[in-house]
């Protein structure tokens, strides 16, 4: 099967990818996963072709035509398609401000705090999604202990999660923190550790 996908999300995860993104038609989330299991993508995995037959690697914002062999849901991640390794496609860019035609609206961040038990996950069933493209107020993106972190206010609720958006550096420039009024972010629930899904911070988008 093969979907138009625009690219909300291309981030570290443990020396490869991860990558998420939104069907150009119906607006459904879309993980490509390199095996049933969710293995994250390398780079070689992440490359598009244009119609001069150049290739680069994959950038957020990018629309990519990608063929899947199969539709992979894990509990804890349902938007996973396997990937079939045939080339991605470019089909052009999208500009920041169009994704607010993208945005999702969810009363809340999987709950309050940083973090959900897997148990609930898993015998519960308590996520429907994984992602979330979102309009939040008052970022302020910050490094503590060499870790790199984002707190800002969602439908009145304040959160602060772990940030794995590799243009986080560029944004700081060896400042701090920074105080960023309005953004949006892909929210990215990640797999199982010591028992919890913890929520990420995906991608940072500047308005």
């Amino acid at each position: 099967m093969k979907k138009e996908i625009v690219i909300l999300a291309n981030s570290l995860k443990n020396q490869a990818r991860c990558v998420a993104g939104k069907c150009t038609s119906t607006k459904q989330w879309i993980r490509p996963v390199g095996d049933a299991q969710g293995k994250a993508l390398t780079n070689s995995q992440i490359t598009v072709k244009n119609w001069k037959g150049q290739i680069w690697q994959l950038k957020t914002l990018q629309k990519a035509e990608i063929s899947f062999s199969a539709h992979a849901p894990l509990v804890n991640q349902p938007e996973n398609y396997l990937i079939d390794g045939s080339q991605w496609l470019d089909k052009f860019r999208i500009q920041t401000r169009e994704l607010l035609s993208f945005l999702d609206y969810p009363n809340d961040l999987w709950g309050n705090g940083d973090r959900v038990n897997f148990y609930l996950i898993q015998f519960k069933k308590i996520i429907n999604n994984s992602l979330y493209l979102i309009h939040v107020n008052d970022l302020r993106l910050y490094t503590q202990y060499n870790k790199r972190r984002g707190t800002f206010i969602y439908n009145h609720t304040s959160y602060n999660f772990a940030c794995t958006d590799p243009n986080f550096d560029n944004i700081l420039q060896n400042r701090s923190h920074i105080d960023i009024k309005s953004a949006i972010l892909c929210i990215s629930l990640g797999e199982p550790w010591n028992g919890d899904c913890y929520k990420l911070i995906a991608a940072i988008y500047l308005l």
